[in-house]
């Protein structure tokens, strides 16, 4: 059964079209670029203990049995708990990254990767509303050219990072009515960051009546 389903994946990736080859080495050279030039920034002593190192410090200490505690922002947070200051349970996703390599540039590289895989589903809906693989790539450029985009991958290190992914990937599956990967996407939405909620509602309520124009 591994067999088959190996066999199935291969052929998946051999059918790719050009324009997804591009999209992907697009994200690639995105992904390199951009981690290069944040861990060069760390490496000048342009990071600070906010955010960086609060954020280091607490999923460093999540890799030890502890709730993500930092000794920086005790006068907040008197627990010394990252949670007490923001709600982003997406960092559970991270710690494993960081249990294998506890470094600065570990999170440094996942943010890269994080944002730059935002061309995707830009890329899937594009060319889902164009219906044009072209046009569709150059929107992918677009975002990934975005200086909006990599002022976000310039600043340290941010859970909202993720916020991008995760909710144009909810905007494609809501674009094919794949209404449980949606909800999936949402929820991962509203783990970055406390903050996301008022857009999420606003969001939901539009998918609702983008939903019910079609009934």
């Amino acid at each position: 059964m591994a067999g088959v389903n190996r066999e199935i994946l291969a052929r998946r990736v051999w059918k790719l079209e050009v324009s997804e080859y591009i999209v992907l080495i697009m994200v690639l050279a995105y992904s390199v670029v951009f981690s290069y030039y944040s861990i060069m920034k760390h490496y000048s002593f342009r990071t600070y203990a906010w955010d960086l190192g609060i954020l280091v410090q607490s999923i460093s200490s999540a890799t030890k049995g502890k709730l993500f505690t930092n000794n920086v922002e005790l006068y907040y947070s008197p627990t010394g708990s990252f949670f007490g200051i923001h709600f982003a349970p997406i960092l559970f996703i991270v710690v494993p990254f960081f249990y294998l390599i506890q470094k600065v540039e570990t999170l440094l590289v996942i943010q890269s990767i994080i944002l730059a895989l935002g061309a995707i589903p830009i890329y899937l809906i594009a060319k889902h509303c164009l219906q044009h693989r072209l046009s569709a790539l150059l929107v992918s450029a677009a975002y990934l050219l975005n200086p909006s985009l990599q002022g976000i991958n310039w600043y340290e290190f941010h859970t909202l990072a993720f916020f991008p992914l995760f909710i144009l990937s909810a905007t494609y599956f809501l674009k094919k009515r794949k209404f449980l990967v949606y909800v999936l996407f949402i929820i991962l939405a509203l783990m970055t960051m406390e903050q996301t909620t008022y857009f999420i509602a606003l969001y939901v309520i539009y998918s609702a009546w983008e939903v019910k124009k079609e009934l």
